[in-house]
């Protein structure tokens, strides 16, 4: 094969080649771009949760003690 010319087929076949590394080179970096933004949405979506159940926390005890002053105050009937 030293000075014998390359098939066409060769040719085609080392193109295909090159073309499929540089495309699995691409999809790669791509993946990998798309990996840390999912990532990153997950950590946005726990702090929203966390906030979320702070929110919820407060609110629970907050209404238990706005009942009651509503009712001392003479604003709200008593349970009954």
């Amino acid at each position: 094969m030293s000075g014998e010319p390359d098939s066409l087929m060769l040719i085609y076949l080392r193109r295909i080649d090159e073309r499929q590394e540089r495309l699995e080179r691409d999809f790669g970096r791509r993946m990998g771009a798309i990996e840390v933004r999912l990532a990153a949405i997950e950590t946005r979506i726990i702090a929203v949760e966390a906030r979320m159940t702070a929110i919820e926390d407060w609110s629970r005890d907050t209404s238990g003690r706005l009942d009651r002053i509503a009712r001392r105050l003479d604003l709200a009937d008593a349970p009954a």
